[in-house]
């Protein structure tokens, strides 16, 4: 089947069976793999936390308004934007740019090269998420009780970061 075909006949699913288990570790598996999804100037502003805590999962479905699909769930992925992160990860994406050209430009090229960088993560993209894009100040936090946090940046900033914890 080509995705022409999946989108074509694709069918939305409102009512998970519980005699059906899901593996949870391929669900992990599957968020692993779309972190390497690109995104605008390698920012990554989302996390994903999966949802694997029954008592968690009720809370998720009461605030779906127990929804069939939400109230059957046995595990969910919650996507969660975090454009607060903007100017930890510009700085971040900003030295490992530097440290790019100082690696492969030749010298004579590497400070337009590093000033250009600068232009783009210090000036243009702070100006872009301050004023055109909301800014979440109170973005959840995980708790870790039941759900595993896909960050695409660990704590110092840099790419590749991931971290689980769960019931």
């Amino acid at each position: 089947m080509n995705l022409e075909q999946i989108l074509n006949y694709r069918r939305s699913v409102r009512y998970y069976s519980d005699t059906k288990l899901i593996d949870t570790e391929k669900v992990a598996h599957c968020l692993r793999l779309a972190q390497l999804a690109p995104t605008s100037s390698n920012m990554q502003l989302y996390e994903m936390y999966h949802i694997t805590d029954k008592d968690v999962l009720k809370k998720l479905a009461s605030a779906c308004l127990e929804q069939s699909s939400a109230d059957t769930a046995q595990e969910m992925v919650v996507f969660v934007t975090r454009q607060d992160l903007h100017r930890k990860r510009e700085k971040a994406m900003l030295r490992l740019e530097i440290e790019n050209v100082k690696r492969t430009s030749p010298i004579e090229k590497q400070e337009k090269r590093i000033k250009k960088w600068g232009m783009y993560y210090e000036k243009l993209l702070p100006i872009i998420y301050s004023r055109f894009f909301w800014n979440f100040r109170n973005s959840p936090k995980n708790n870790g009780a039941g759900s595993w946090t896909f960050s695409s940046y660990d704590e110092a900033g840099f790419g590749g970061g991931y971290a689980c914890g769960g019931a």
